[in-house]
């Protein structure tokens, strides 16, 4: 069990909560069961899971599974309230991405929860994944990732994407 916010994993969970780490890194954070849940149902597979000590069995028998002291994960978590499991993930690169008829092109949108809401949205409606132009939110920030509530593991977006030319409806 990890028990120091000095460990250097902590640390490093952390630093994922910082824009210019996750680049670096091209990891991410998902924070609290519901969203490890949604990642792992979509077949993702975590780098890292860290969790207090009484999560439940399926997150704390992952293979890739750490126990952690509940205040030194809360320390680590960006939520105000804590949580009791953080995934790290490596970002997903999609070479290409599978279009359906109808798809979501998002230009412009820089608030990262506004983001999420939109990914969570295309996805009830739409079969493609959502395409982001260059310059919008990042798909994987704790924020956007809350807001999008699962549906980016499900469908994850294509990232500096131009107009596609496949017949879609756009």
């Amino acid at each position: 069990m990890i028990t120091s916010r000095d460990n250097q994993q902590i640390k490093d969970l952390k630093k994922l909560q910082e824009k210019r780490f996750r680049m670096r890194r091209k990891q991410f954070v998902a924070e609290g069961e519901d969203l490890i849940g949604a990642a792992l149902a979509a077949g993702w597979v975590p780098d890292r899971i860290f969790h207090a000590p009484d999560v439940p069995e399926w997150i704390s028998e992952q293979p890739s599974a750490w126990a952690v002291e509940y205040v030194v994960l809360a320390d680590a978590s960006g939520l105000g309230s804590g949580t009791r499991a953080i995934a790290v993930f490596d970002e997903y690169e999609q070479e290409d991405p599978e279009f359906g008829e109808l798809a979501l092109y998002v230009e412009g949108v820089s608030d990262p929860g506004n983001l999420g809401t939109l990914i969570r949205s295309a996805a009830a409606f739409s079969d493609s994944p959502v395409l982001l132009a260059t310059g919008c939110a990042e798909p994987w920030s704790p924020k956007a990732l809350r807001a999008g509530m699962g549906a980016t593991f499900a469908k994850p977006p294509v990232v500096d994407a131009e107009l596609p030319d496949t017949g879609a409806t756009i």
